[in-house]
């Protein structure tokens, strides 16, 4: 739905007002309340306008989940999880580890705009480690970083907002590496509102700069940039495989999408030699993906589903019907976090949906209710739920 602008529709509910104002002169009480609920219908249209929502009816490969999965709350992750950089890290998003020089170095992605390295993670002691800022993915603004989650300083468009990171070998993604030495280089891959990045030198080796540079800022055949790209995996051949949340919000509105329910997320394929490609569309929501422990498919969260996308034949199914919570990142693992080594996937879940309830569920097949929901409730409090 194309957006106007806020003006246009502010002048537009000002005449349904002005309408029913003269028609509730001399009305009844029936009257009244008709011609009352007729302006908040209308009210709720406009709203809905100005913010490009237009709720339809949700639906999930495989079919809808009549049931709420039970997620128990326990302490499994008591004593062996620690908060590292509280106050300077901030929203870290993505995480990759590498080895340099026999020193093993996290790089994660901020919110603020900043990819940072993460030194002395291989140590005993967590108050050794320490972090130095790599390069910053848009520009270095006093509110960087100041807005939350729903970036209410509207600043993500100015200082980037980087979210999922790759950690790979330059000869694979760089269409201008020539040299020896610059094909055997790690550089990081990420992606942020801005485009597909490819960041060099990320170990500052030989006291040279990173540099970074937009390998992409549109799918080939778009007309229009990237909106939301999020999460990235390498695959064996060298190809960087990419989802696209959303074509139509940004992410400080991702719960909109979510409320939404358009299916319009995509996933993408990059290599050097032909750019980027559109593999599949009307995905509801794509988020983390990782490769299967066979690297005959790629696992893709969607939503509160997993799906699973065979590479060679094409084909998506449902992984995990319904996870007890909205996914985010997905790493392939063989160890349980106690330690125990199983081959195994480690999902994060940006939001529990689980029983008792779920506000998301229980809305899921009412697109009225959705509709009412957001467009009277606060976007900072639908982040509650």
């Amino acid at each position: 739905m194309a957006l106007v602008s806020f003006r246009e529709y502010i002048s537009e509910c000002d005449e349904t007002r002005m309408v029913a104002a003269e028609y509730i002169t001399g009305k009844g009480l029936f009257q009244k309340w008709c011609i009352f609920a007729a302006a908040s219908a209308l009210f709720v249209q406009c709203r809905l306008r100005y913010l490009g929502v237009n709720p339809i009816a949700g639906t999930m490969l495989g079919g809808n989940h009549a049931d709420l999965p039970i997620l128990k709350s326990n302490k499994r992750l008591n004593g062996i999880v620690h908060k590292i950089g509280e106050g300077d890290l901030i929203g870290p998003e993505s995480l990759v580890v590498g080895k340099y020089k026999g020193t093993e170095y996290i790089f994660a992605a901020l919110a603020d705009g900043r990819i940072v390295r993460i030194e002395g993670a291989d140590e005993d002691d967590d108050d050794d480690m320490r972090w130095s800022t790599v390069i910053r993915t848009g520009e270095d603004h006093f509110l960087c970083g100041k807005g939350g989650p729903a970036d209410t300083t509207d600043t993500e468009r100015i200082c980037g907002r980087p979210l999922g990171l790759a950690l790979v070998k330059r000869s694979t993604v760089d269409p201008r590496a020539t040299s020896k030495q610059q094909q055997d280089q790690d550089v990081l891959v990420a992606l942020d509102t801005l485009g597909l990045f490819l960041i060099t030198n990320i170990y500052h080796e030989e006291s040279t700069a990173p540099t970074k540079r937009i390998l992409a800022t549109h799918a080939n055949g778009d007309t229009k940039p990237f909106h939301l790209l999020n999460a990235v995996q390498q695959t064996p051949d060298g190809s960087l495989y990419i989802t696209e949340t959303s074509t139509q919000f940004p992410r400080r509105r991702i719960f909109y999408a979510a409320h939404d329910a358009h299916p319009t997320g995509r996933l993408l394929r990059y290599t050097k030699a032909n750019g980027v490609d559109v593999l599949l569309n009307n995905l509801y929501m794509p988020n983390g993906i990782t490769l299967s422990h066979d690297k005959e498919s790629l696992i893709v969260v969607s939503g509160l589903q997993l799906l699973s996308y065979h590479l060679t034949s094409h084909e998506l199914n449902v992984f995990v019907h319904a996870m007890p919570g909205t996914g985010d990142n997905i790493k392939t693992m063989d160890h349980l976090p106690s330690g125990e080594k199983l081959k195994c996937y480690w999902a994060a879940l940006g939001s529990k949906c689980a029983a008792p309830f779920c506000l998301l569920h229980y809305f899921w097949n009412k697109p009225f209710l959705r509709s009412v929901l957001v467009s009277l409730v606060p976007y900072n409090a639908l982040l509650l739920h």
